[in-house]
């Protein structure tokens, strides 16, 4: 499944890079996978506007944040109770309420 993902970002890159009216940094895509009778994986179809369950929700956006956000822009100790914070993102995270990088590179320099 992970290689699949990685697999599908890689081949339609260019396309994901060039297209900004439609695709942006941080885009969420769905990936529905069907297992056969022989444990075998397929990939059904790749969503780039997949519904989230509303119950869902809540714990999906504070992971995505945590994640993606969080590396970048550390929650500030003025708005945030920070050990709360931190007690309840190592919680989720023991829950699978968490995001994996499946794949990093540098962008490709593009050449003159």
């Amino acid at each position: 499944v992970r290689r699949t993902v990685v697999q599908t970002l890689l081949a339609a890159r260019e396309t994901l890079e060039n297209n900004g009216d439609y695709y942006r940094p941080f885009q969420l895509f769905g990936y529905d996978f069907l297992i056969d009778a022989d444990l075998r994986v397929w990939l059904c179809e790749i969503n780039a506007s997949p519904a989230v369950a509303d119950a869902l929700l809540p714990g999906f956006c504070r992971a995505l944040i945590r994640e993606c956000v969080d590396p970048i822009c550390a929650p500030n100790a003025a708005f945030v109770r920070l050990a709360e914070y931190e007690a309840d993102g190592r919680a989720a995270h023991d829950r699978g309420e968490h995001f994996e990088t499946l794949f990093k590179n540098s962008k490709i320099e593009e050449s003159r």
